[in-house]
């Protein structure tokens, strides 16, 4: 009898190890394989910057903008992944669309499936129209923390960061030079339209669907 009840105190320990192991493994991932994000952002601009005289950058505009993102990424080692990926962003005033192209670098903290981790992301943002403005060189640098959900191989990311998006927006034919210029401004000749920038820094948040394939 003593012997039945020892059998089956072992047997329970032993179910309750391997069960106790079985969820300790859910909740890790290997941070191997590739792995594939959605995700949905928006920012709120700081200070907007350019070189086009004839704007007030301050009074005239808004800074907000916002869009969306689809990557595709591999883990080079247990904690560095690289990825590059195809977004949309638009912002609001002044308007604009544009296609980015960007390339990605994430190093989590932790294989756990709960992990924080740190970003860059970098590329250039085409035009959505035929015009030669609205597009230029962009990046990305922030934090964020990977959740899973009920999946074992899904989970959510949250990202904050700081982005930057320079690009030549405004375009500004001069007078001929026997015109007076407005506000006292010269230029090297009359007839080569000028073009100025606009640098449009943001805090940028966003939410990711992040699937693995390990």
């Amino acid at each position: 009898m003593k012997g039945s009840l020892l059998f089956k105190s072992i047997c329970f320990s032993l179910l309750t190890a391997l069960a106790t192991n079985s969820l300790a493994q859910s909740r890790v991932i290997r941070n191997s394989g590739f792995y594939y994000t959605l995700e949905a952002g928006a920012g709120y601009g700081l200070k907007m910057k350019t070189d086009y005289w004839a704007v007030d950058i301050k009074n005239d505009f808004s800074p907000f903008n916002f869009g969306a993102k689809a990557t595709a990424n591999i883990f080079l080692n247990d904690f560095f992944s690289v990825g590059a990926g195809l977004a949309y962003s638009e912002y609001r005033s002044p308007q604009m669309r544009t296609l980015p192209v960007t390339a990605n670098i994430k190093l989590f903290a932790t294989k756990q499936a709960r992990s924080a981790f740190v970003y860059v992301d970098g590329g250039y943002a085409m035009r959505t129209d035929a015009d030669k403005q609205h597009k230029g060189p962009l990046y990305e640098a922030g934090v964020g923390y990977r959740l899973p959900l009920r999946s074992r191989r899904d989970f959510l990311m949250f990202k904050l960061g700081y982005s930057y998006f320079k690009t030549k927006h405004w375009e500004w034919a001069p007078p001929p030079p026997d015109e007076e210029y407005p506000n006292g401004h010269t230029f090297f000749d009359g007839s080569t339209p000028q073009r100025y920038y606009l640098e449009r820094p943001a805090i940028a948040f966003s939410i990711c669907f992040y699937h693995s394939t390990r």
